[in-house]
C-alpha cells in the first residue's frame, strides 16, 4: 500500500516530478525518513490515525476478493478507531499529550479499549450510548483469528456495515459538538495534530510556523489525507448514516492505496 506525496523542497524549487510514493507501514504513522524522485531527503509522518487506512484497505481488499484481509482489516480498524476516539477524549479533558500517552499504555486489550470507548462516547454525546457489535459477530471474529476460519464475502459485508455504522455514529457526535460550538475546533483533528507535533518536536523539528518562508524550509512532511467518509476530516451527520455504509463505499470500487 502506498500514497502519493508532494515533496515540499521540490515544490519550493519549482521542480518537475515533485510527487513521490510513500509506503504505508509502521514508519508511516510513527515517522520515517523518505527520499523523493529528485533525491531530496525529508522526514515523513502521517497526521491521520491508522484506522482510516485499515478501513480503506478493507474496502479495496474486499473488491479484490481478498476476504480474509478485508475482514481482519475491518476489525483491526475498529480497535484502532476506538483507541483514537478515547485518546481524543482524554486530550480534550487534559490538554496534555504525555498524560494521554501514559493512559493509553493501559489500554492493550480489546475489552479495555471497548469499555473506555463506550465511556468516552457517553460523556461526549451528553449521556447517550453507542451500539456495539453483536456478540455473534465478536465470537466469529475470534474464531477467524484464533482458529483460522476463512470469512466469506457475506461475512465481510456484514461486519463492514456494522463497524462503519459504529464509527460513523461516533464521528457524527464530534461534528455535532463542533456545529453547536461546544468545541471550538473538531477535537479529533486537534488531538491528531498535536500528537503528531509532539512526535516531530521529540525529533527536534520546529512545528510552529510563523511565516511562508519557514513553511517552505520545513524539514518534514506532516501528511493529512481524507481517504473516505470515516476519515476525521470528513464531515458526517446523522442523516448520512445508514446500515450499508461499507457496501455503498465498496460499490464505488475506488482503489486509492492498492498497488497493482
Amino acid at each position: 500500500m502506498k500514497v502519493s506525496v508532494l515533496c515540499p523542497k521540490c515544490s519550493s524549487e519549482n521542480l518537475d516530478n515533485n510527487f513521490f510514493e510513500v509506503e504505508i507501514d509502521e514508519g508511516f504513522f510513527k515517522g520515517k525518513n523518505v527520499c523523493c524522485n529528485n533525491k531530496h531527503e525529508t522526514f515523513f509522518i502521517s497526521q491521520d490515525n491508522r484506522y482510516q487506512y485499515l478501513f480503506q484497505q478493507a474496502i479495496e481488499s474486499y473488491n479484490l476478493g481478498f476476504y480474509i484481509e478485508s475482514f481482519n482489516a475491518l476489525h483491526s480498524g475498529l480497535d484502532a478507531y476506538k483507541k483514537n476516539f478515547v485518546a481524543t477524549y482524554l486530550y480534550k479533558e487534559s490538554e496534555d499529550i504525555d498524560k494521554v500517552k501514559l493512559c493509553l499504555k493501559s489500554l492493550k486489550r480489546s475489552e479495555r479499549i471497548a469499555g473506555a470507548f463506550s465511556a468516552a462516547f457517553f460523556s461526549l454525546s451528553n449521556g447517550n450510548s453507542i451500539e456495539e457489535l453483536p456478540s455473534k459477530v465478536i465470537n466469529f471474529r475470534n474464531i477467524v483469528v484464533h482458529d483460522g476460519i476463512i470469512p466469506s464475502k457475506k461475512d465481510c459485508e456484514k461486519s463492514g456495515n456494522l463497524i462503519f455504522k459504529i464509527v460513523a455514529q461516533a464521528n457524527a457526535v464530534l461534528w455535532d459538538r463542533f456545529d453547536k460550538e461546544i468545541d471550538f475546533h473538531p477535537i479529533m483533528q486537534v488531538y491528531q495534530m498535536n500528537n503528531t507535533h509532539s512526535i516531530l518536536e521529540e525529533k527536534g523539528f520546529k512545528t510552529t510556523i510563523t511565516n511562508p518562508e519557514e513553511y517552505k524550509e520545513r524539514e518534514f512532511i506532516s501528511h493529512v489525507f481524507g481517504l473516505n467518509i470515516l476519515s476525521s476530516t470528513s464531515v458526517i451527520k446523522d442523516v448520512d448514516i445508514s446500515n450499508n455504509l461499507f457496501s455503498d463505499l465498496a460499490k464505488k470500487e475506488l482503489f486509492i492505496i492498492s498497488q497493482f
